[in-house]
């Protein structure tokens, strides 16, 4: 029933692609597309720590009140507007792959920075825009360069629902990563720092 549902949905593509339950199932075997969805998770902890927990690492650095708030918001703004950025060159020039990269080795730099110094204001404040500013266009970008280099069409939607499955799983999940009890330590970070630095030479393994 579902088959045949599918059949009259597809449209032309019916004629170029008839479903099979191997291209559904061929995403759960092939080593690349787990490796896809492991930085899709890990870039999506970074964003969701920063943006859930944002206001308690500024707070830890004797910001009280008003300035809480506003000193979070910076972050997150750096971050629409990078994405908006990437939006533009993915779509008009093709860069997928050359603007992920980058902004995986600025995650990676960010939490080093934090794992490294937590004593200077500055460079944790610093650290902050570069984990924020760029984790949130890199989820985007994993999932557009996943649907840029699948395919069939079956496969390339199976692939695209496990790559949402681990964005949503690591939102999640990312909030065990970071006790309140240790905000002061940023353990939550400390716990993902090394993740974020094995997915970056795992993408340039994928490209090349």
């Amino acid at each position: 029933m579902w088959i045949s549902h599918l059949r009259r949905q597809s449209g032309p593509l019916r004629r170029l692609n008839d479903f099979t339950w191997h291209q559904v199932l061929r995403p759960f075997t092939e080593l690349k597309i787990y490796l896809y969805s492991i930085t899709a998770a890990s870039s999506q902890v970074a964003s969701s720590n920063i943006a859930n927990f944002g206001p308690m690492i500024i707070k830890e650095m004797d910001y009280e009140g008003a300035k809480t708030n506003l000193l979070s918001a910076g972050p997150l703004a750096l971050s629409v507007f990078i994405m908006l950025i990437c939006a533009v060159l993915a779509d008009r020039k093709g860069m997928r792959s050359s603007l992920l990269l980058p902004c995986l080795s600025l995650i990676t730099i960010g939490q080093f920075l934090i794992f490294f110094d937590t004593h200077s204001k500055s460079v944790t404040y610093g650290a902050m825009y570069l984990i924020a500013g760029f984790s949130g266009p890199c989820s985007t970008l994993i999932t557009v360069w996943c649907a840029g280099n699948i395919g069939p069409q079956y496969t390339k939607m199976a692939t695209l629902a496990l790559c949402l499955l681990s964005h949503t799983s690591a939102t999640l999940i990312s909030v065990d990563l970071f006790p309140p009890t240790l905000a002061r330590s940023f353990s939550g970070i400390d716990l993902y720092s090394h993740r974020n630095c094995f997915c970056f030479f795992v993408d340039v393994g994928i490209v090349i």
